[in-house]
């Protein structure tokens, strides 16, 4: 069995555990790895040591050429050709770009292609050639949509995918075709709840009701959630548990909710003081 691999945000047991589409991305970045390489070495035979600057010259002009603009002024990291018109949310710090081949068209929300992370907000391209900026205030909802799946010999992979909506109801999901989405979404994350966080719990102890998708809670009348509502002193515990919202009562039932259905999730546990952890926000096999 290969040793274990850590590929496009995720590890892996072995090449072998890979879901199939992830498994051949793998191999074809491992084959273009190789062939530079190897075009290198029949370069070196052939010419022996008689390489001259020319030849050298020829070898970095074959290159293919790298589709940045460069560093903006005050900015951490390059950004993509057609970023550097983004001006308003400070020094770019991240670029996650998609990584997939045999990419389909969008049906429904649309999926980022590219996403450059910046000081006070981020930035993105779809299908097309237009560029949307969305500031981390601008952000309403972080909905996190996380199943684990079979792989071979009893190992597991993770899909992650995480649809975002911003206060006009505009809608984007980033998905495991971006090259680092897990670390991408929990810095969007970060940056959004540090903002929403405070607001959210001035609002429930002034006694107003906060609506998170199919959960309404209130302090002073209690949870609501399929529909019936729950005081708080019927209820024994709640908790995110293999990616549903688990509310308990004190006589034992249960009543839940997929975490995936809750935008801010982590906001609400937030709230009402629940208990979570990132790793319960994932689905469990066969769940």
């Amino acid at each position: 069995m290969s040793a274990r691999i850590h590929f496009k945000g995720t590890d892996y047991d072995s090449v072998e555990a890979m879901p199939p589409h992830i498994r051949r991305a793998y191999e074809q970045s491992q084959r273009d790895k190789v062939r530079p390489q190897r075009s290198q070495a029949d370069d070196g035979e052939e010419a022996g040591e008689e390489k001259d600057a020319d030849a050298g010259s020829d070898e970095h002009e074959a290159q293919p050429k790298p589709a940045w603009s460069g560093a903006l002024p005050g900015s951490g990291v390059p950004v993509p050709e057609g970023f550097e018109s983004v001006t308003s949310l400070g020094p770019a710090t991240a670029v996650q770009k998609y990584d997939w081949s045999g990419i389909l068209p969008d049906f429904g929300t649309p999926r980022a292609r590219v996403v450059v992370h910046y000081r006070d907000g981020f930035a993105y391209q779809t299908g097309g050639k237009d560029i949307h900026t969305w500031r981390w205030d601008e952000v309403a909802g972080i909905q996190s949509n996380l199943s684990r799946h079979p792989a071979r010999y009893g190992n597991y992979y993770t899909q992650h995918q995480y649809t975002l909506t911003n206060q006009h109801g505009d809608k984007v999901i980033l998905d495991d075709g971006l090259t680092n989405v897990p670390a991408e979404a929990s810095a969007i994350k970060q940056a959004v709840f540090a903002l929403m966080g405070p607001a959210l719990v001035h609002r429930y102890q002034a006694g107003e009701a906060l609506t998170f998708g199919p959960v309404t809670v209130q302090r002073q009348n209690g949870l609501q959630l399929e529909g019936k509502l729950f005081a708080w002193n019927a209820i024994g515990d709640i908790q995110v548990k293999a990616g549903r919202f688990l509310v308990t009562l004190s006589d034992g039932k249960t009543h839940q909710a997929p975490v995936s259905a809750i935008p801010n999730v982590e906001m609400l546990c937030q709230v009402i003081g629940a208990k979570w952890s990132p790793q319960e926000l994932e689905r469990g096999l066969g769940s």
